[in-house]
């Protein structure tokens, strides 16, 4: 019997880390989404909606690098280009070289 609890008990803690697992790669996801809506953000007709997007994006720092460098190149809206340039120039040195290195932050 106590054999059965453990069983029980130890597929109970790995169905959990599972769980776990999943949810990290849906946060992940859902981080990606909101960096690619501020970058489309950052050419919107209204002014200040493209301010906040540069703030917040501003804000995430390292996690929005890797898409405001290819914003940066490659889009087609000049502004988005402007903007994702400069928020890579505010992105603090270290973080540059760590997102370059492939090291992570810290």
């Amino acid at each position: 019997m106590r054999h059965g609890t453990f069983v029980c008990v130890a597929l109970a803690l790995i169905l959990t880390a599972m769980s776990g697992n999943l949810k990290g790669d849906s946060g992940k996801q859902a981080a990606s989404d909101k960096i690619d809506r501020l970058i489309k953000q950052l050419g919107d007709d209204h002014f200040a909606k493209r301010e906040a997007a540069s703030k917040e994006l501003d804000a995430l720092g390292e996690p929005a690098l890797a898409a405001l460098r290819k914003a940066a190149t490659s889009s087609a809206d000049l502004e988005i280009q402007r903007r994702a340039k400069q928020a890579v120039r505010a992105t603090p040195a270290s973080a540059r070289r760590n997102w370059r290195s492939g090291r992570a932050p810290g």
